[in-house]
This record gives structure tokens, C-alpha cells and sequence, in this order.
């Protein structure tokens, strides 16, 4: 789609961080600043999530443990989504899904059941967004405000490498333009379940 740029052009003119550690450093910051507003944009139908008891189990094939084990492998979340919560800052996440919904997805779904006390979640059928996905969504992002802008590097299996970080305002202000295209195509992801 012309109207928008790429996550592959912004990229370009971002500070990369090679590890998931050096990127995944710079989030804390962020999170603190934050007052108002984080969007989130995943891409892929599937992650690796190494490490997480609850995917873990679904990647075995045992969907049942596996959502019942959600709370307990995302609990290390809950300060921070309280935090947000407490100062009212509004977090959203757009998501395309494929179909026939994969195991990963119908497994995500329940994840975001216990994200929900937090976040303002949404999907659409990736068929609605796909030339924006080939052409300008290429990778993963999140918004903080107006101030940062992270940009996710996913391997092919899907397993994060690093990533980048921009302060650029007119490469923020991209990002939050294709997020209000996708989310305006969206429902929220209950409809999915």
C-alpha cells in the first residue's frame, strides 16, 4: 500500500540491537515513561516462546495443560500490567489471523484472556490486511507514546534475534498510521475465540 512506508524502510534508520537481551534492555525505560498510550502490532502465526511452561505444553500438543498453566508462566507479568493499569495508560494490540487457526493460535487466544486486565486486544483476517502485510508490515512493533517506537527482528522459526529502537517522530508516526489501518479492519479477539 503507497499511502504508508515500511517497517523494512524504518528499519534502515534505526539504532539495531543484536541480542534479545541488549534489545529487550531498552523496554524498561519505556514502560516507566510511558503516560498515555502503547500499541502493539504482531505479525507472525507463530512464536517461539523458549522457556514459557504454558507454550511449552501446547507445543507437545497438550492444549488442556497448557492453557491451564497460562496464569502461572505469565504471573511475572502482572506488576507491570498493574502498574499500567493503575496509571491509566491504554495498551492495544492488533493481530492478523490466518485460517484454519493454528494450535499456536487457538492457544494464544486463551493467552490473551489473561492480558486482557491490561490490554485492549484486536484481530482481523489476515486476508483483509494482506497487501499491507506483504508491503509495509514486515515486522512486529510497539509504540510508547510519541517518544520510542520498538521494531521486533523474528528469525523464520520465529525465535527473537534483537531488534530496533527509533525516536524518529515522522518513523513513529508511520508505525502508528499502519496500526490505525489494521485496527480499524479489526474486532476484538474474543470474536475469534
Amino acid at each position: 500500500m503507497n499511502i504508508f512506508s515500511s517497517t523494512s524502510a524504518i528499519i534502515k534508520e534505526a539504532e539495531y540491537f543484536n541480542t534479545p537481551e541488549s534489545f529487550f534492555n531498552n523496554f524498561e525505560v519505556a514502560f516507566e515513561r510511558v503516560r498515555s498510550q502503547i500499541l502493539k502490532i504482531e505479525t507472525r502465526q507463530e512464536y517461539i516462546e523458549s522457556g514459557n511452561i504454558s507454550y511449552e505444553a501446547m507445543a507437545t500438543g497438550d492444549l488442556e495443560t497448557a492453557i491451564h498453566l497460562i496464569n502461572e508462566a505469565r504471573i511475572e507479568d502482572k506488576p507491570l500490567y498493574d502498574d499500567l493499569n493503575l496509571r491509566g495508560v491504554d495498551f492495544l494490540r492488533c493481530r492478523p489471523i490466518k485460517y484454519p487457526l493454528s494450535p499456536y493460535i487457538k492457544w494464544e487466544l486463551k493467552v490473551y484472556e489473561f492480558n486482557s486486565h491490561c490490554e485492549r486486544i484486536f484481530c482481523c483476517n489476515y486476508d483483509a490486511v494482506k497487501e499491507l502485510m506483504e508491503e509495509n508490515i514486515k515486522h512486529d512493533f510497539m509504540v510508547f507514546d510519541s517518544f520510542i517506537a520498538f521494531i521486533h527482528n523474528y528469525n523464520t522459526k520465529g525465535e527473537i534475534e534483537g531488534g530496533w529502537t527509533t525516536q524518529d517522530i515522522t518513523h513513529i508516526v508511520e508505525l502508528q498510521k499502519m496500526f490505525i489501518f489494521m485496527k480499524s479492519l479489526s474486532n476484538p479477539y474474543t470474536f475469534y475465540i
